[in-house]
């Protein structure tokens, strides 16, 4: 077989494998389907004395008294809105029971609360998230189901507590249920500053690793590849694609302000597009590290007689792999930073400090991976690189779903109740809608990788009998 021959069958097995996975997205995204079941939480104690006393809130982030939003303020103003969740809810108007809910998410929850969350131990933001899934799922499962109020009412307590604890109100070992008495009384005690500070720190920081740390990966590891290929002329290109990725981070979440309203649907929406962008690009980056790293390039290295050569199309692919996974988180993260520090109630200073320490841990990370995988053996650099970015491929393409999914661009709501552990930050969750595609590229990442093991092996055996024809004769 030539080498332009197995190169094809790679390309082919390639756009299958692509092909294939976008098929199925737009089958599950044209029909929604009923859950098989829907998780239930434990009962919470009902507010219902605050259903109708609780004021919608106009967005912003002062009070009508022209005082300063803090974080229990939110979580009063997102009550209100569940409130009227749980009130179309009664009247079976589920269609509005659901806007409500996302509006309570999306317009105060996740613009105001969910990124000082993260902070928070026992992983609350991901709780939450979680929690506000699975009560909408169950209201497309079963229409009238008493538990889903219970539900409701359970995230407006947890929200609750976690506000008065980044307000330094109650202790960080509180439990959910003191969260009554901020809904109970609707009385906002003033934040301590202090912690205010803290919070304002470690969300700066917080935000930063989340965000950067993914795309991190993925650019040290082409680097890493360019290097150890002896392509280290074009590691500088990647470095431009990121600088330019940053600054037009600042555009990209400026527009989609603009267009969508802030870090709600807008972010969800920019999850998902570019995750699947990502997801195809870095696919086409990991096979072509590997058809490039085994088979006679590999024997060729070992022999130190050339380097693997990268043309200018390939180059491109990487620039852009690195582009996509910054751009994609930085604008991300531009909305939040927006999302969480405006209004006046920050202190900018500690604000910088968390930035900067962020910054900090992140070039450590980087020089961590940067110079002491130089020193690794070539091999297991490209073969583990190839297999990290399949994974990070299978971590956003799951991520990616569940952003469209949260955006309402895909309908289907096909929960799995045998599924009880899942992985968020992973992008593996309880539904067919994730799992399913996140299997296709499994199932494509193996045969790639046994493809191309299994050729040099081949190969190595050819090379091996010839030395042994030539050195017999």
């Amino acid at each position: 077989m030539t080498a332009s021959l197995r190169e094809n069958t790679s390309k082919n097995i390639l756009i299958r494998a692509i092909a294939v996975l976008f098929a199925t997205l737009i089958l599950l995204s044209s029909s929604p389907t009923q859950l098989l079941a829907a998780p239930t939480q434990n009962s919470s104690t009902r507010n219902s004395a605050t259903e109708q006393t609780l004021p919608i809130c106009e967005k912003g982030a002062t009070n009508p008294d022209g005082t300063q939003r803090n974080h229990q303020d939110y979580a009063l103003c997102m009550a209100a809105e569940i409130n009227q969740a749980i009130a179309a809810y009664k009247n079976k108007d589920y269609n509005k029971t659901l806007e409500d809910i996302g509006e309570a998410y999306f317009g105060w929850y996740e613009n105001s609360l969910e990124p000082a969350s993260m902070t928070l131990s026992g992983n609350r933001k991901v709780k939450m998230e979680g929690r506000f899934t699975r009560v909408k799922l169950a209201i497309k499962a079963d229409p009238g189901n008493p538990d889903v109020i219970q539900q409701l009412e359970i995230i407006k307590t947890a929200v609750a507590r976690d506000a008065m604890v980044l307000d330094g109100v109650a202790p960080a070992d509180s439990s959910e249920s003191i969260g009554n008495k901020l809904l109970e009384a609707q009385h906002v005690e003033k934040a301590d500053p202090t912690v205010q500070r803290w919070v304002d720190f470690s969300t700066a920081m917080t935000l930063l690793l989340r965000e950067g740390l993914e795309a991190l990966l993925v650019v040290v590891a082409i680097v890493l590849y360019l290097v150890k290929s002896g392509n280290k002329n074009l590691v500088k290109y990647v470095y431009f694609g990121v600088a330019a990725a940053i600054a037009l981070s600042f555009l990209l979440a400026w527009g989609l302000s603009e267009l969508l309203g802030g870090a709600g649907q807008a972010s969800e929406l920019l999850e998902g597009i570019t995750m699947f962008l990502a997801v195809g690009m870095l696919f086409y980056v990991s096979n072509w590290m590997l058809s490039k790293s085994s088979g006679k390039n590999w024997s060729q290295y070992i022999n130190g007689m050339v380097k693997t050569s990268v043309s200018s199309g390939a180059a491109k692919a990487l620039v852009f792999a690195a582009f996509l996974a910054v751009i994609r988180e930085g604008a991300e993260l531009v909305l939040f930073y927006t999302a969480s520090f405006s209004g006046g109630k920050s202190d900018p200073l500690w604000i910088a400090l968390g930035f900067v320490a962020g910054v900090a841990l992140l070039a450590i990370i980087f020089l961590i991976f940067r110079f002491g995988g130089a020193k690794l053996p070539v091999r297991p650099i490209f073969m583990g690189t190839s297999i990290m970015l399949f994974i990070m491929c299978i971590s956003f393409v799951g991520k990616g779903v569940q952003e469209l999914k949260e955006a309402n661009v895909i309908l289907g709501s096909t929960n799995l109740p045998w599924m009880e552990y899942y992985i968020p930050e992973l992008g593996i969750y309880p539904q067919a809608e994730t799992l399913l595609p996140q299997i296709i590229l499994f199932v494509a990442s193996v045969w790639i990788i046994l493809s191309h093991t299994l050729r040099e092996r081949r190969e190595r055996r050819e090379a091996e009998q010839e030395q042994q024809s030539l050195a017999k004769s």
